[in-house]
């Protein structure tokens, strides 16, 4: 017995060191245990049900000696109280003759040997032998009674033996609660496990989720910056236009005004020069009327004078001519400027606009290759984000494995133990942790895959049993902390009802 239960123990101690444990391991640890002591005490019980015969025939003798010599006392007592009757005592020993029977010895031949004779008992005497007898009977009779209810030691084994299928219905139903508290304590474990790996893989998806919404932002920027680099331009381009207009409006005022002047100057012009010409005229009709009287020296004078102020006339004509000249020259050469300045601003304004966009083409270039740079990172990240999400994902699966496999080898042990002693035990908690792990597994595999609108379905980004606000915290932050024209890139590349609920 001692070398089984010892064979027993170093079992189950190497089968715990080739594997890792759970934390059930105590409650399978106490199954083995209490399997081995049902198996011990079987062996006990049927160690002492094997003595249980030998024990019943000894009892069964026992009485038949009892009841033998209850009925060899009534024999006695009856030959003994017939001898005493029928004077059957030798008068020289006092023994009866049917003590002389008993040791097989003739009394007959005793009296001759010993001389003697037989005589008979006295009254008193044959009372006191049967009340002897009586209480010898009496006695034996209590003895065969107490006997007949059963031997002691038989009954101590037999106590002995239900005691022990007691304590193993006791340590069977102990067997069955304790696989019930292993599959309560592994299914707690399995939750906190497997929760904590959801944790890390749904950390990992939401990077994966923040790079390709870094992907779509960075691709909404572009026509962004297009659009407005288009608008600022048209802005600008249309400011020089008009301050071009202006300027030609102004310059074309300016020529008009001047040629208003030269028609101005021009009509003064002639005006005082048909003046001046009708001075001349009316002076060389004087001179030559004067020429005509020139006897006396009064006509000579007005003559010299009269030439004079034709001289002066003619002079202010030449000057007038000059001065008319020069005004409508400096003013014609003020128009050519003007006109050719005019021209200039025509044919100038297209390259003008082009170098005040100079800068803000510079601006954009600059902002395109910024977002290019951020595009391609956000598609580097992408890829090792996925990489990385892909790895963990295999992680934990790899992990759930190992941790069922230890759960279905512990299973085993327990059902084994179970199982050869006739006690049951629960064995579900294996299909219910797999279960769990498929379901929250797919789970995160939704929220990297179904968030965007590749089909028309409606993805509910809560998992079940999990608790969003902590493991979408983190994509929340960054939906928060994007723009307004960033925000509208991200809906417009999500599910609608996902991007609700996460903006919520």
């Amino acid at each position: 017995m001692k070398n089984y239960i010892y064979c027993l123990a170093l079992t189950v101690f190497c089968t715990m060191k080739l594997h890792a444990q759970t934390v059930g391991i105590g409650e399978v640890s106490a199954i083995e245990s209490k399997a081995g002591s049902i198996e011990a005490s079987r062996l006990r019980i049927l160690q002492l049900e094997s003595e249980l015969p030998q024990l019943e025939k000894l009892w069964q003798d026992k009485l038949q000696k009892l009841r033998s010599e209850i009925e060899q006392i009534y024999k006695d007592r009856d030959n003994l109280i017939a001898d005493m009757k029928a004077g059957a005592r030798c008068s020289k020993c006092n023994e009866w003759k049917s003590e002389f029977e008993k040791k097989g010895q003739s009394f007959e031949k005793h009296l001759g040997e010993v001389k003697g004779y037989a005589i008979p008992a006295t009254t008193s005497e044959l009372e006191t032998a049967r009340k002897g007898f009586s209480e010898k009977i009496a006695i034996l009779k209590v003895q065969l009674k107490n006997l007949e209810k059963g031997d002691n030691t038989i009954l101590k084994k037999k106590e002995q033996i239900q005691k022990l299928k007691d304590d193993n219905d006791r340590l069977c139903q102990e067997i069955t609660l304790h696989s019930k508290n292993y599959e309560m304590i592994l299914l707690d474990d399995s939750k906190a496990k497997q929760k904590m790996w959801s944790d890390e893989l749904m950390t990992s998806a939401v990077k994966t989720l923040i790079s390709d919404d870094k992907i779509t932002i960075c691709k909404a920027k572009i026509p962004r910056i297009e659009k407005e680099f288009q608008n600022l331009s048209e802005e600008i381009k249309q400011k020089l236009k008009n301050d071009n207009e202006k300027l030609l409006q102004s310059k074309n005022n300016i020529i008009s005004s001047n040629e208003q002047k030269i028609n101005t100057i021009q009509t003064l012009y002639e005006s005082r020069l048909l003046q001046l010409q009708v001075q001349v005229q009316e002076l060389e009709a004087l001179k030559n009327g004067l020429q005509k009287e020139l006897s006396s020296d009064s006509i000579a004078a007005r003559l010299e004078m009269t030439g004079k102020q034709i001289v002066v006339i003619r002079d202010s004509i030449t000057e007038l001519e000059k001065q008319t000249k020069d005004s409508i020259a400096l003013l014609q050469a003020e128009n050519k400027k003007l006109n050719a300045e005019i021209w200039s601003l025509k044919t100038d304004l297209p390259n003008e606009q082009q170098k005040a966009l100079l800068p803000l083409k510079e601006k954009r270039d600059a902002k395109k290759k910024e977002i290019e740079l951020l595009h391609a990172a956000a598609i580097s990240e992408l890829a090792e984000n996925k990489k990385s999400f892909a790895e963990k994902t295999a992680q934990c699966q790899k992990n759930n494995d190992v941790y069922t496999a230890e759960i279905s080898i512990e299973l085993t042990r327990m059902y084994s133990a179970g199982q050869k002693v006739g006690c049951p035990v629960y064995n579900s908690i294996k299909g219910t942790v797999v279960s769990n792990w498929n379901e929250t597994a797919s789970c995160v595999k939704a929220v990297a895959s179904l968030s965007k609108p590749y089909s028309t379905n409606v993805f509910n980004a809560y998992c079940k049993g999990q608790d969003s606000s902590g493991y979408m915290f983190g994509y929340k932050s960054f939906l928060a902390s994007l723009s307004s024209e960033d925000k509208l890139a991200v809906k417009e590349a999500s599910n609608a009802d996902w991007f609700e609920l996460m903006m919520r």
